[in-house]
């Protein structure tokens, strides 16, 4: 589900979610924000947004993934400042070879 914030007639950016009924979770998978909008609380709205819908459906476990990296810092205080609390965690990745 993909919901779009709007300003006049200019969209500010989107909110797209998955749901899990039968968890009942559900999962941000991504906020993005247009450029002359961003800093200006369209994220948090869109996340706050989310996060009602979510309840709206039953839904008891919210979760959103972000990178750890520098550019992703507004993302994660977006988060944080909703109420989403970091965990750490590895991935592991390999690329593969048709050679081996």
């Amino acid at each position: 589900m993909t919901w779009a914030g709007v300003d006049a007639e200019t969209v500010t950016g989107f909110v797209n979610v998955s749901f899990d009924v039968e968890e009942p979770s559900a999962e941000i998978h991504m906020i993005a924000v247009a450029p002359a909008f961003q800093r200006r609380g369209t994220a948090s709205a869109l996340t706050a947004h989310a996060l009602a819908e979510m309840r709206r459906r039953g839904i008891t476990l919210a979760t959103v993934a972000t990178g750890g990296d520098a550019g992703h810092a507004p993302a994660r205080l977006t988060y944080e400042k909703a109420g989403f609390a970091g965990f750490p965690q590895v991935l592991c990745s390999r690329l593969l070879s048709a050679d081996e």
